[in-house]
C-alpha cells in the first residue's frame, strides 16, 4: 500500500491500462471480496457468540 500511496492518479490508471482483463478482474474481484468481509465485520455478520452454542455434555 506504501508504495501505491506515492503513485498519482495517472501512474495508477497507467498501471491498470497495462494490465490483461484477467489481472483487471482479479484485482476488482479481489476489491470487493475485502470490501464485503471489511463491512461484515463492521456489522457483526459472521460473528459467533458463545451463548448461540449449544451445551455439549
Amino acid at each position: 500500500m506504501s508504495i501505491l500511496e506515492e503513485l498519482d492518479r495517472n501512474d495508477l490508471l497507467q498501471l491498470i491500462q497495462e494490465m490483461t482483463d484477467e489481472e483487471l478482474m482479479g484485482m476488482v474481484g479481489l476489491y470487493i471480496l475485502e470490501s464485503l468481509k471489511a463491512k461484515m465485520a463492521h456489522d457483526g455478520i459472521g460473528q459467533t457468540k458463545l451463548r448461540d452454542m449449544p451445551n455439549v455434555h
